[in-house]
């Protein structure tokens, strides 16, 4: 047996691989529905930026009416 090397605690039994497969497919599905919220919220993103940029070439332009 190995002398302890002053860490209070044991390490962490592995875990059987079929709960660290659920929660890889757990966290997959967590990070695919951030990366689909996050590509939405891009998308708005730009559509919003392209509405500012055509709002301030709008108003930079002088008016001929």
């Amino acid at each position: 047996m190995p002398a302890p090397r002053g860490d209070a605690e044991p390490p962490e039994p592995p875990e059987p691989p079929d709960r660290l497969a659920a929660r890889g497919s757990r966290l997959a599905a967590r990070g695919s529905r951030l990366a689909a919220r996050g590509s939405r919220l891009a998308a708005r993103g730009s559509r919003l930026a392209a509405r500012g940029s055509r709002l301030a070439a709008r108003g930079s332009r002088p008016s001929s009416t």
